[in-house]
Formats: structure tokens, C-alpha cells, sequence
């Protein structure tokens, strides 16, 4: 059985665990949240769909498994020099070295506008403390 099968099988294993062992879908979540008289969140949302959310990506994994032959390719890769690229020389260092550097100018002037709006407000919500904990 190749790596690629045993990566899915494991998730499968996690995601059946989550199915089997997982909080029921019918009572927790937005059912708690509603039964509290507040409004539900993100939270309370996954802990409702989340259910249906692993129901769905184990079958898809079973899928996975199963055409794995058709996807996961040759086990041995064909030695092909004349198609591989070789390592950059020369002029090519020096283009790459002239784009980074041609970025890097362009990128400069801006370098203390890094705050905008959006930005600011994630800043503000996550990290400065605009968020709490449920009591």
C-alpha cells in the first residue's frame, strides 16, 4: 500500500473518530446557543454542521482511496536528464537578482503605508483585545 493511501486512510480514521465520538449535531451548537436566548456563532455553527461537514469528507476520502491508482501515479519515475532544467548560471542569476531587486524599489515606497482599513481592523479585533471569551 503506497504513502498516498495510508496519508488518506489515517484521515479517514480521524474523521470516522470525529463521526463516532463527536458531540451530537441534533443538541449542541446553535440548538444550545438558541436554548441560552443568544445569538449563535462560529462556534456554535461547526459544532452543528461539522457532523455533516465529516460525514461528507469521509466519503470523499473513501473515493479518494479507492481511484487512488489512477491518481497517485508510477511508483518509479522515469530518468529523463534532457528534460530537466539545469541550475541557474551566469546571466540567469543576474535576472533573478535585477526582478528581485526591481521589486524590491517599487515595493519600498510603500513599506510604511502597511496598515490600512482591513488590516487595521483584524490588528484591532485579534490582537489588540477587541474580542472575548464566552462566560
Amino acid at each position: 500500500m503506497g504513502r498516498a493511501r495510508l496519508v488518506l486512510l489515517g484521515l479517514l480514521g480521524a474523521l470516522v473518530a470525529l463521526l463516532v465520538v463527536g458531540e451530537n449535531p441534533w443538541t449542541a451548537g446553535v440548538a444550545q446557543a438558541l436554548e441560552r436566548g443568544s445569538s449563535p456563532k462560529s462556534v456554535d455553527f461547526w459544532a452543528s454542521h461539522g457532523f455533516a461537514f465529516a460525514a461528507v469528507d469521509a466519503a470523499l476520502l473513501v473515493l479518494l482511496i479507492a481511484l487512488a491508482g489512477r491518481w497517485v501515479g508510477p511508483r518509479r519515475v522515469p530518468f529523463v536528464s534532457r528534460l530537466a532544467p539545469g541550475p541557474l548560471r551566469g546571466i540567469g542569476v543576474l535576472l533573478v537578482l535585477g526582478a528581485m531587486l526591481v521589486g524590491g524599489s517599487l515595493a519600498a515606497p510603500r513599506l510604511s503605508f502597511s496598515l490600512w482599513d482591513d488590516e487595521i481592523y483584524n490588528v484591532y479585533r485579534s490582537i489588540h483585545g477587541g474580542w472575548g471569551f464566552d462566560e
